[in-house]
């Protein structure tokens, strides 16, 4: 929750305002690159993936949404947050773990109807596409129409499992490249490897267009992000 401040903020090629009493969801698999003007302050409560789909079953509707936050269920929130600081946190009235799970149970209720909006079968097969999507990044023809009928569904199809949770075929395959290819960068076993080649390596034919989306994702050009992960 941002308490004070707004900032313009890139997350996996997407980008984003954060404003002052907004409530933001996210993973912290992916970096965030923040541009604020001022000081930016907020409150971060970070839940394990485990724990969090006891709950709520299909967490990834929440990467990178905003929460409603002016009245209902996400107004009991922002209030609940609004008064977790570190000053607080060790003296509530009741244990760390109980905040923890009416913070959650809160996010639940303000997602509302979107929290099940897939059938087990439809996230089934959505991380079933996930997995393969990941073992075939290399191949720069991948796209919806081709990877739908493989997998003997609709493009509609393919589209409404990812749709659902906030994202798209094209915005979860870009995003998987460019974690595929920090990670090569980040590891000294490709050293030897230029970014031309590692952008070739997770499906990107132009180096110039991976260089531009590598650091709108993560601030900074792939040779820098190098040189600063190995000293390479």
């Amino acid at each position: 929750m941002i308490l004070d401040g707004n900032a313009e903020v890139s997350c996996g090629g997407r980008d984003l305002t954060w404003k002052g009493g907004g409530i933001y969801c996210g993973g912290n698999s992916i970096p965030y690159h923040f541009v604020t003007d001022r000081e930016l302050v907020f409150t971060a409560i970070y839940f394990d993936i485990s724990y969090m789909k006891s709950i709520i079953p299909n967490p990834d509707i929440l990467h990178l949404k905003e929460m409603p936050t002016a009245t209902g269920w996400g107004g009991a929130l922002a209030s609940m947050m609004r008064e977790i600081t570190p000053r607080t946190i060790d003296h509530l009235a009741l244990p760390p773990s109980t905040v923890a799970d009416h913070v959650l149970g809160l996010l639940a209720l303000s997602i509302g109807p979107e929290i099940d909006h897939l059938t087990s079968s439809q996230r089934s097969l959505r991380e079933r596409l996930r997995q393969d999507m990941r073992d075939r990044l290399f191949d720069p023809s991948l796209n919806p129409t081709s990877f739908a009928a493989e997998h003997g569904i609709s493009v509609r199809t393919l589209h409404a499992v990812f749709t659902v949770s906030g994202n798209s075929f094209m915005r979860e395959l870009l995003g998987m490249r460019l974690a595929r290819a920090r990670s090569f960068l980040e590891d000294r076993r490709y050293d030897a490897k230029t970014v031309a080649e590692i952008a070739l390596l997770v499906g990107f034919v132009n180096a110039d267009h991976f260089t531009a989306r590598f650091r709108k994702a993560f601030g900074m050009p792939p040779t820098e992000w190098r040189k600063r992960s190995t000293g390479a």
